[in-house]
């Protein structure tokens, strides 16, 4: 029975990473997202000390594609807070298909009376990102447009070559 409860308690993969003075959930975040779209996640930092703490959150990397809300706030002892993880693709055509990074959530106390380490985790980021699919068959509105503006200059030319060549047509049979 002891054998069976280590087997799986070690075969179990953590759903958090945690520091001396900081619990985050999850361990890892991925995104996968179309080119001009917006995916969100959220995390929960919790504060496992016995004392207050300010927590701080931010990307590694990849600041102007990854937005945290809030990015800076204070825990007391034992509490827990919701961060939201934005990734808006602001991105051009040679923007990787496959970002990685880490957020980093940084703990340190509220009252510097003693000397006293921040503590922090890095949560890994993985954003995938993906083409906006072409299915055949379907024309979007700016094709539509443009479709119909050629149709249209197409009609008034040949309304213009015909009434010239009907008017010329009909003074030389004079």
């Amino acid at each position: 029975m002891k054998k069976l409860l280590i087997i799986i308690l070690v075969s179990i993969p953590f759903a958090y990473a945690s520091a001396g003075g900081i619990t985050v959930s999850p361990s890892k975040l991925t995104f996968d997202i179309e080119r001009g779209k917006i995916e969100k996640a959220n995390i929960v930092v919790t504060n496992p000390t016995a004392d207050v703490q300010v927590f701080e959150v931010y990307p590694d990397n990849f600041s102007d594609v990854i937005s945290i809300n809030p990015k800076s706030f204070t825990l007391e002892a034992g509490m827990n807070k919701s961060v939201q993880i934005s990734v808006s693709q602001l991105l051009s055509r040679n923007t990787p298909q496959v970002m990685t990074t880490n957020l980093s959530v940084i703990a340190r106390p509220l009252t510097e009376i003693q000397f006293q380490a921040n503590t922090g985790v890095k949560i890994p980021i993985t954003i995938s990102v993906q083409e906006l699919p072409r299915t055949g068959g379907v024309i979007t509105l700016m094709e539509e447009i443009v479709i119909g503006i050629i149709i249209i200059i197409a009609l008034i030319s040949a309304m213009i070559y015909f009434s010239h060549k009907y008017l010329f047509r009909k003074h030389n049979v004079a």
